[in-house]
């Protein structure tokens, strides 16, 4: 489903002249219903990977194949057609804060008839209370914003699901009704490219893991707990 060949991204700082590599020569594949799991230090690369994928940042070098489409090289106009089948959850809530919750949740399938039926049942899944769809989304907790923030991700059904430290405001409780969903949808066949720091969602979902160090893929294979709980350990 997904090809990543050589992938490299370099930033420039013009007030500073200099130049920062954050990705080198990376190479990965997801296949559906894979999860991958990105890990790494701070700064090491995880969320360029992520935001390079989605279309967000442009490649410095490299391929991004995604069901025979170089995402790379794309138009404008293609990644957003792209992005009809990628679901994407950010480290940042980006959605208008004068929308309200229910027209925020289902703004992603805004054309299909069941639009609205669907946002009712993700949000009574993630247990966003009924009193709160017609408010502004300004006025959501942290965890409450993280919810529609995955809730607008997973409503198109994605095919590939790109979770970016979901987790970080999210409670026990949510963190479960995540994972249960994450078990369902592998088992249909979406492929998840995830950042984690959770021992119980990787041991339980992760079939492959990528380890980043300074922008440079130090480990990729079979998902590896010992080797993974190491390294969580490492940057907690």
């Amino acid at each position: 489903m997904l090809e990543v060949k050589k992938l490299s991204k370099s930033f420039y700082l013009h007030l500073l002249n200099k130049k920062i590599d954050a990705l080198k020569d990376v190479n990965f594949e997801v296949f559906e219903g894979e999860f991958l799991a990105i890990l790494g230090k701070s700064g090491s690369g995880k969320s360029t990977i992520v935001k390079c994928i989605y279309g967000t940042y442009k490649p410095s070098t490299g391929k991004i194949i995604y069901e025979g489409f170089d995402i790379s090289k794309a138009k404008e106009r293609d990644i957003l057609r792209i992005r009809e089948s990628i679901g994407y959850v950010s480290q940042h809530f980006i959605v208008n804060p004068r929308i309200r919750v229910i027209d925020a949740a289902v703004e992603p399938i805004a054309r299909r008839n069941d639009a609205y039926d669907k946002a009712h049942e993700l949000l009574k899944m993630f247990n966003i209370r009924e009193e709160l769809y017609d408010v502004y989304v300004s006025t959501l907790s942290g965890g409450e914003k993280q919810r529609l923030n995955i809730i607008r991700a997973i409503i198109k059904e994605p095919k590939l699901l790109i979770l970016d430290e979901p987790t970080t405001y999210l409670d026990v409780s949510s963190r479960e009704i995540l994972k249960r969903y994450l078990k369902k949808v592998k088992r249909t066949g979406t492929a998840i490219i995830g950042v984690f720091h959770e021992f119980d969602i990787l041991d339980e979902l992760a079939d492959k893991m990528i380890i980043l160090r300074n922008g440079c893929v130090a480990y990729y294979g079979d998902y590896d707990a010992e080797l993974c709980h190491d390294l969580i350990r490492e940057v907690s």
